[in-house]
């Protein structure tokens, strides 16, 4: 309905936003459709892809506001490291970030 599609398009600026502040300069956030996020570094540092992870967890159940009421917005997250950058295709990309969180989701 009207008012879910709303907070869920709130839900999705507040996810990006979030992103976007635990991100360093050179993080590129964006969405890769539904609810699926990527935070993209050129850093081949796994701490420093895990220091951004417990950044984001740590704002788990924050709420943001729509029409007075809370809305709390809990993400999952899961770190991937691309083998050959330099190589990769689009479309492969894309499959393995998919994979790798539906891997990530299961419990």
């Amino acid at each position: 309905n009207q008012i879910s599609r709303k907070a869920g398009d709130l839900a999705i600026l507040e996810t990006m936003n979030r992103l976007a502040e635990s991100a360093g300069e050179e993080d590129v956030p964006f969405r890769i459709g539904g609810d699926e996020f990527v935070l993209l570094t050129n850093s081949s540092d796994q701490a420093y892809a895990c220091s951004i992870v417990e950044k984001m967890q740590a704002k788990n159940g924050a709420s943001f506001n729509f029409e007075g009421q809370f809305v709390p917005v809990a993400l999952h997250f899961s770190v991937m490291q691309c083998q050959s950058p330099s190589s990769v295709r689009y479309q492969e990309l894309f499959q393995a970030l998919h994979s790798n969180i539906e891997e990530n989701k299961r419990p």
